[in-house]
């Protein structure tokens, strides 16, 4: 079975803030791979390589999950600037 050639990019630095996206894409890559590997069908070589590019994915995917807790904690601690509303929204209620 040959690899799909359809991957998601990785964040290759530190300094970029993935967004949503970029982890879904990242997550259902990572999800195809299991799929792959699990089906049997891929040579060793082909295995190893997968293996190596889910480690990636996984990482990459905890690396955003981490980041995504720490803000959400700094939130309810009070410790993060408020989000700015627009102008036409300041008052309202939901």
């Amino acid at each position: 079975m040959s690899r799909k050639s359809t991957k998601a990019s990785l964040p290759e630095a530190e300094s970029e803030t993935p967004s949503m996206k970029d982890f879904e894409t990242i997550f259902q890559r990572l999800q195809e791979i299991v799929r792959e590997l699990e089906s049997g069908t891929v040579t060793l070589d082909q295995g190893m390589q997968l293996f190596q590019e889910g480690v990636r994915c996984s990482n990459a995917c905890r690396s955003m999950l981490e980041t995504a807790r720490h803000t959400l904690h700094k939130w309810q601690n009070g410790e993060a600037e408020p989000i700015p509303l627009p102008a036409d929204e300041q008052g309202e209620a939901f």
